[in-house]
């Protein structure tokens, strides 16, 4: 589906008055899902990254369920999110049912917080999906390539809406490791500096960096849920991934010179001792998986049923049924990167 296509078929969705029939089997607090930006889960610690670049996720490894072989579905942000936040993927790329009224249908206020633009060629769709929450808060107004506000101006909305008595799932959108990379953290957070000065060592070490910021991001929003003592629960994945001179001779992420990092992505899962687990819920960590099956993991992670939500495509469930994870509109993942290789 066009762009443009995407936009008047997420509006008219939005704007249909048809609700939702669900049902839910859990009885949770609040849930905070964090979507990063350009994550290259190759250079987080806590993947195995020789770099210190998630000390705090490290130290909370124990509490921590991290999945090893997770994709999106596109190395852009606006083709990987619609997919993200609607039933749209690869089989049936004109659905358009969005998670949040799912997610609203089943008695969920939903908040939308964003240090992204709220408007933009590029930041129409997210913020047209964002839309339909219940209460949304956008941060940034400039363009990703001049100074940005830095993601930890979101932590105290984030604390401020987790202390709002109710039901709640809490959207947060990290403007996290964008290019330019070197302003996306403060110099407090210049920790990566190579004795080799060189363009390409230059771009490793401010990626790197970024992702040590948002490893320190991740690790308050994770303790200020802790600190609820409810029923909670954050996950956090990337829209994509990035290449950092991992695979190629180059960095960024373009969908006409694709690699591998471009689209594996971190995906884990902070749940508080008291969160009531979905019916057939299972830890596998191993599981190969593409984002375009949020929809169906997140309201499984929610104890959310309805019609067109299918446990065999959840990431939590005893009923996952691993399907080919096409990229490229005919590109098999796992044979793309078994060719990378060789």
């Amino acid at each position: 589906m066009q762009y443009s296509a995407q936009i008047e078929a997420i509006n008219k969705s939005i704007n249909s008055k048809i609700k939702l029939e669900t049902k839910i089997k859990t009885d949770n607090d609040a849930i905070v899902v964090v979507i990063g930006e350009s994550a290259n889960r190759k250079h987080m610690q806590v993947y195995g990254y020789h770099r210190k670049t998630s000390p705090n996720l490290k130290a909370l490894s124990e509490s921590l369920v991290v999945y090893d072989d997770v994709i999106s579905s596109h190395a852009y942000t606006t083709g990987s999110i619609n997919d993200i936040f609607t039933l749209s993927n690869y089989e049936n790329p004109n659905a358009v049912t969005t998670l949040i009224n799912y997610v609203k249908s089943a008695g969920f206020k939903v908040i939308w917080l964003s240090n992204h633009r709220a408007v933009g060629v590029h930041d129409n769709l997210v913020s047209r999906l964002a839309s339909s929450s219940d209460e949304t808060l956008f941060l940034n107004y400039n363009d990703y390539r001049k100074n940005t506000l830095h993601d930890e101006v979101l932590l105290p909305k984030v604390r401020n809406k987790l202390s709002e008595k109710g039901k709640k799932v809490i959207f947060v959108h990290l403007v996290g490791s964008h290019y330019a990379y070197n302003k996306r953290y403060p110099e407090s957070f210049n920790k990566f500096q190579s004795e080799e000065k060189s363009s390409k060592n230059e771009i490793i070490d401010t990626y790197d960096n970024s992702v040590l910021y948002t490893d320190f991001i991740l690790s308050e929003i994770i303790e200020s849920v802790k600190k609820l003592n409810q029923k909670s629960a954050v996950l956090y994945f990337s829209d994509h991934g990035e290449e950092v001179y991992d695979v190629a001779d180059y960095f960024g992420h373009f969908e006409d010179k694709p690699t591998s990092t471009m689209y594996e992505v971190p995906f884990f899962v902070y749940m508080s001792p008291t969160f009531e687990k979905a019916d057939n819920f299972v830890v596998d960590e191993a599981r190969p998986y593409m984002l375009d099956d949020f929809p169906h993991s997140l309201t499984h992670f929610l104890g959310i049923e309805s019609e067109l939500l299918d446990n065999s495509r959840s990431i939590f469930s005893e009923d996952f049924k691993p399907r080919k994870r096409i990229i490229q509109e005919n590109k098999d993942f796992n044979e793309f990167k078994s060719s990378e290789n060789k």
